[in-house]
């Protein structure tokens, strides 16, 4: 299930706990506070840790297709940031990266 790609961690948790994804496409925004929009959260830090780990610790595989990030998300502006925007992506477990071909 596509999530966190435009939206931010909140639409991650949502796919998770209210649609029982187990596995996450793209997901770019998981570890960004600041795309956080729910004015509710008051430590967007703490609530990104929090989701991470459940991710981790539930096993949920995290899709991360490259191309198709800077395809679709115009904050980046290369591979390379794609990559280093997806890097702390390296932390959890499973994970999936490719290419759209």
């Amino acid at each position: 299930m596509h999530a966190g790609e435009a939206y931010g961690p909140e639409s991650i948790f949502q796919a998770i706990t209210d649609l029982h994804a187990d596995r996450i496409g793209h997901g770019t925004y998981l570890l960004e506070p600041d795309a956080i929009r729910d004015e509710d959260i008051a430590d967007r830090g703490h609530y990104v840790e929090r989701l991470g780990n459940y991710i981790a610790d539930r096993r949920i595989t995290l899709e991360v297709c490259l191309t198709s990030n800077l395809q679709t998300n115009p904050h980046l502006r290369s591979l390379e940031s794609t990559r280093s925007a997806n890097c702390a992506h390296s932390a959890f477990r499973p994970r999936s990266a490719r290419t759209t071909g």
